[in-house]
């Protein structure tokens, strides 16, 4: 039995924003209504609405027959609908059936207290329940987990809006018309029951009890065993077609002698196999010492190549200290003349210069024209000897000072000289030990060209042995496989034919003997399914099964009627009717008989009299899917009280508190009649207030 905890009727029907209703463990409750938009009238208050809303969460329909569309409050415009629940393993779960509401409406109810509200994972991933959908979420220690995921450990994508709705009914295993009988307008499916005939009391019994179930396994079983009589009949004629195909047994010796062949060719291809293989090790040697020569080769060029390049390099470093050494000895001897070359040359000069100016002053004396230049007296005998004495004087002294100049003139030119032949030498000197590395280097580079042209020889020579390649014969080799290979396909697709052939006899056989196999199975398989047919039918496993059930059913109907009636009425239900000839027909009845009277039909009972028998029916209804595993923890009874009078008052209270103390922890009850509203004790009052066309349920 699964339990109803709560509800949040938001929108739906005629409620507006509301907060939660718990529903479990409420007792016995009253639902009185007030509507002020029709000047305090009961009628139109939301008294059922609260129970049609139930109905569409779990369900998606609901007994006022109207679509989604339909059951929101047109003066709200949306609907946020939410029911908490447990399943018959103590499971929580949530359910949230919300239309047209926005991600920017506040939830109703948002301060929930207890597992009721709590955190939820779709919350704290960012995401709302908003828009058009219907929710599934499962109470996980403290925090509600999406259940929309079919498998949410691979991320598998949620489930659709039709998929939900159907894990809802597995979870409380429960569908729309079994709720109906056993928790709202219950009395409707009593009266569908006392009123209806034979198949239509077999369905409530069977809603009820959940007989169901053995209706589906028979027919699923007649199912299997029309399935399992058109196999019977195909593979019949599947067998007399086999019959008329006839096969030849293949020879067993033909495929000796293709094998053989086929073996012969074998080995030859494998002769040629071994020289091709031999070619290509020859070939792979000869590539690899052809490939070894050709890198020497190149390597011998490139040293060459590289030789030349140090040879030029060379060349240009000794041109270069050629043309530095011949400019460096023009500059040494372009250096400037001492000074003191220069004074002495001067002096030398001037003393020249002097003499001659003294030896003219001679001849000027000597001719003895004019005055002495000296004294400026006229030249006279004794004038001229006496000065031709001192000029010669002055000439002689004029001679030795230039002749001493001139020795000191050429002590100094020829250190002079001494010095720029030593800077010249000692300028050879370093130009010759530069340039000896140089020489002695290139002299090197010129060898190495020479051994690597020699080596070069050999590599030539090398190579010309070698020869041509070994793969020239690898083409006749080649083409000999080849033609051994043609062979060999033709006797394998011979060989294939052959096993072919031999495969589809063996496979006639096989399926021949396959056929007749199956044919056996299926035979037993069709007895096996009508035994289980006559097992589970309605003289079987279900006969049983109803004898328990209404075994259980006139137990507790016995009760309630002792209860509602104090014990003057008796009620029991038959399966069977006794017919004109003696003999018993399977036909649900309904047997009452009042004290010492006899069986009196239904159907003469007065309203208030039909009434009780009604009321224990429900009760006993309860009871039956209670003890059947289809019960639910709370019951709405609707307007059943209305032909009772004031005499059966108490009889309603003590039927109502035995309901509520035998399974049920919550009794809703909608009704007018005014003994029942004021003398029977309820445990709580409900009030739904409808104003402005929004119902709001108060709980106090």
């Amino acid at each position: 039995m699964f339990k109803i905890i709560s509800i949040n009727p938001s929108g739906l029907f005629s409620y507006g924003i509301h907060k939660t209703i718990q529903l479990d463990k409420q007792g016995s409750v009253l639902l009185e209504g007030v509507n002020l938009d029709r000047n305090g009238n009961s009628n139109g208050s939301g008294k059922s609405s609260l129970f049609h809303a139930i109905c569409h969460i779990l369900f998606g329909e609901n007994p006022s027959g109207c679509g989604a569309d339909k059951v929101i409050n047109e003066f709200l415009g949306k609907y946020f609908g939410q029911l908490v629940l447990l399943d018959k393993n103590g499971a929580k779960w949530r359910i949230t059936d919300a239309r047209k509401w926005r991600k920017t409406d506040k939830y109703p109810d948002e301060k929930l207290s207890g597992d009721d509200g709590g955190p939820s994972e779709m919350h704290n991933s960012g995401l709302r329940l908003s828009g058009t959908d219907v929710y599934l979420e499962r109470w996980n220690e403290n925090i509600w987990i999406d259940e929309r995921s079919s498998n949410r450990g691979v991320g598998d994508v949620r489930l659709d809006l039709k998929a939900t709705r159907k894990k809802i009914l597995d979870i409380i295993d429960m569908d729309y018309e079994q709720f109906m009988s056993v928790a709202y307008l219950a009395q409707q499916q009593t009266l569908r029951f006392i009123g209806g005939a034979h198949k239509e009391r077999m369905q409530v019994i069977a809603e009820l009890s959940d007989l169901k179930a053995w209706d589906t396994r028979i027919v699923k079983i007649r199912e299997d065993i029309s399935t399992a009589e058109s196999e019977l009949s195909r593979l019949e004629s599947k067998l007399d077609g086999l019959g008329q195909i006839t096969f030849t047994k293949p020879n067993s010796q033909d495929q000796t002698l293709l094998q053989s062949s086929i073996d012969s060719l074998d080995l030859q291809m494998s002769n040629c196999d071994i020289k091709l293989t031999s070619i290509s090790i020859l070939q792979k040697n000869w590539d690899a010492d052809k490939y070894a020569i050709k890198l020497d080769v190149t390597e011998v060029i490139n040293n060459i190549r590289a030789t030349d390049q140090n040879l030029l390099k060379t060349q240009t470093m000794l041109d270069t200290l050629y043309g530095t050494y011949s400019q460096d000895c023009d500059l040494i001897r372009q250096e400037p003349r001492p000074y003191a070359i220069v004074q002495y040359e001067t002096e030398i000069a001037e003393l020249n210069g002097q003499t001659i100016a003294r030896r003219f002053d001679l001849e000027q004396l000597m001719v003895g024209a004019g005055k002495c230049s000296r004294c400026r007296t006229n030249v006279t005998i004794e004038h001229i000897l006496r000065h031709r004495e001192l000029i010669n004087m002055e000439l002689t002294s004029l001679a030795e000072r230039i002749q001493s100049n001139k020795n000191k003139l050429e002590i100094i030119v020829k250190d002079c000289e001494t010095d720029v032949l030593l800077k010249l030498d000692l300028r050879a000197k370093k130009n010759s030990d530069d340039v000896a590395p140089l020489l002695e280097l290139m002299k090197v580079y010129r060898q190495d060209i020479a051994d690597c042209n020699a080596r070069l020889g050999l590599l030539q020579k090398k190579d010309d042995v070698l020869g041509t390649r070994p793969d020239s014969i690898q083409y006749g080799v080649e083409q000999q496989r080849l033609a051994l290979l043609a062979q060999k396909s033709s006797k394998e697709l011979e060989l294939k034919n052959w096993e072919a052939s031999a495969k589809r006899y063996d496979d006639y056989n096989t399926v021949v003997s396959l056929t007749q196999d199956k044919i056996h199975a299926a035979e037993y398989e069709v007895k096996h399914m009508r035994v289980l047919e006559r097992l589970f039918g309605d003289k079987g496993i279900k006969a049983f099964k109803l004898d328990n059930v209404l075994s259980i059913l006139n137990q507790s109907l016995d009760k309630y009627i002792d209860i509602i009636s104090d014990g003057s009425v008796k009620v029991w239900v038959s399966q069977y009717r006794e017919k004109a000839d003696g003999e018993l027909a399977s036909d649900l009845q309904i047997v009452v008989r009042e004290g010492h009277k006899h069986e009196v039909p239904f159907a003469l009972y007065s309203g208030g009299e039909r009434q009780q028998i009604t009321l224990a029916f429900i009760g006993a209804f309860w009871q039956l899917a209670s003890q059947c595993g289809a019960g639910v923890n709370i019951m709405c009874l609707d307007e059943i009280f209305g032909p009772l009078d004031e005499y059966n008052t108490g009889n309603v209270f003590n039927y109502l508190d035995y309901m509520r103390t035998n399974g049920k922890s919550s009794i809703f009850i909608v009704t007018h009649n005014d003994h029942i509203k004021h003398q029977v004790k309820f445990d709580q009052i409900w009030t739904v207030t409808k104003h402005n066309h929004m119902s709001t349920l108060d709980t106090k």
